[in-house]
């Protein structure tokens, strides 16, 4: 159960994009999604992660980490399990996280 006042939240959400349009992706998320999130209020820290699935398809990951669960959900609407765009980008559901005190 998500503590919306105090705990961290840590949002993970990733696509798998054709190799041949990876460098088009990555411009997209370099000019657009990521200045989107670094203006989000409550966004403590935001990471993306690429690795190759094959010759033919790259994973890239974004890993946000938010102040509470209300900052995330008031950047974030909840995204459907998985969908499919026409250029054979492949977005998967996002996962979000609690931070636990160990």
């Amino acid at each position: 159960m998500q503590n919306d006042t105090s705990s961290e939240n840590v949002e993970l959400s990733s696509v798998i994009v054709p190799s041949a349009q990876a460098e088009e992706y990555e411009n997209e998320l370099r000019t657009q999604l990521v200045p989107n999130y670094e203006r989000a209020a409550g966004l403590i820290s935001l990471h993306v992660l690429r690795r190759p699935l094959s010759n033919a398809f790259v994973e890239i990951v974004i890993v946000s980490i938010w102040q509470t669960g209300q900052a995330l959900r008031e950047f974030v609407s909840y995204r459907s399990i998985s969908e499919c765009s026409a250029n054979g980008i492949i977005r998967l559901g996002a996962r979000t996280y609690e931070v636990m005190d160990v």
